[in-house]
């Protein structure tokens, strides 16, 4: 390995893709190699409802593998052309656990990742990722807040 490993999950929103502009300018700086993961909740029904497909044999398949071009137009939209080592990772798991998991079978020694920012009540009753990744994490969390966040 040539330098560290950073971790920035993305959602494919605006405050993801900042995220993975920032984790870029510091994997340059650093030499490090970056796994850019997708996390994503596979509906229950889809699981075992058959494709009819040659391609795919269930729905949940068929998902997967949409989610995967996704992944990757992402990554090519926000780093067009990237000199870094990129490293795409989808798993079909709760967000926060994805990342918690993720984070613990490579060996990152940190995570970047966007937040909205709403604030200690709303993330309270909403619940938060970042908020759960930052309690259960033994590794630093870097966070890089929307916008709107940082205008309040």
């Amino acid at each position: 390995m040539s330098g560290p490993r950073i971790l920035v999950p993305v959602d494919f929103s605006d405050r993801s893709r900042r995220a993975l502009e920032y984790t870029a300018v510091l994997a340059r700086a650093l030499r490090a190699e970056v796994t850019v993961l997708h996390a994503w909740d596979c509906p229950a029904f889809a699981r075992d409802l058959p494709a009819n497909t040659a391609q795919a044999s269930s729905l949940a398949d068929l998902l997967l593998e949409s989610m995967r071009r996704e992944l990757d137009a992402f990554i090519s939209s926000v780093l067009p052309s990237s000199d870094l080592t990129l490293v795409p990772v989808l798993t079909a798991a709760s967000p926060a656990q994805a990342i918690l998991e993720a984070a613990r079978q490579r060996a990152h020694e940190f995570i970047v990742m966007s937040t909205r920012g709403r604030g200690p009540i709303a993330s309270a009753l909403l619940g938060s990722v970042a908020r759960r990744v930052m309690e259960h994490s033994v590794i630093p969390v870097l966070l890089v807040p929307d916008r709107e966040a940082r205008a309040r």
